[in-house]
């Protein structure tokens, strides 16, 4: 039996039953991690918003662009067996924190080219 579950204070009592109906003949294994909100609805139309003002200006297309930031900001080197490789981390991986941040590293980026984000967040 595999559960996922997220506690909070109002379904707390309800964790403390699953744990207390476990078949206890068996060893388990329980980890608890702060939970960190996804990033949000919003945040992803703010993105894609961003990346086709963006677009427009730098004359690339929206998905290139969107491949092009993701490569910049958001891969880092790992290593399967003895060659070292990119990997690149989705927008749908980040939470709330991690998705406003790498909107600033894009934005910051890209005023060094001279743009500047109008009303974007309107």
């Amino acid at each position: 039996m595999d559960v996922q579950k997220t506690i909070t204070k109002d379904n707390v009592n309800n964790m403390i039953e699953i744990i207390k109906n476990l078949d206890l003949t068996k060893p388990w294994r329980l980890t608890l991690s702060e939970y960190k909100w996804n990033r949000s609805v919003d945040q992803n139309s703010r993105y894609w918003k961003l990346l086709r003002t963006l677009s427009d200006f730098m004359g690339y297309d929206v998905d290139e662009l969107d491949t092009l930031m993701k490569y910049k900001f958001l891969s880092e080197e790992t290593t399967i067996g003895k060659e070292n490789v990119l990997k690149i981390k989705s927008t749908s991986q980040l939470n709330t924190k991690e998705m406003a941040q790498y909107q600033d590293n894009i934005q910051n980026w890209a005023m060094d080219f001279g743009f500047i984000f109008k009303d974007l967040d309107g």
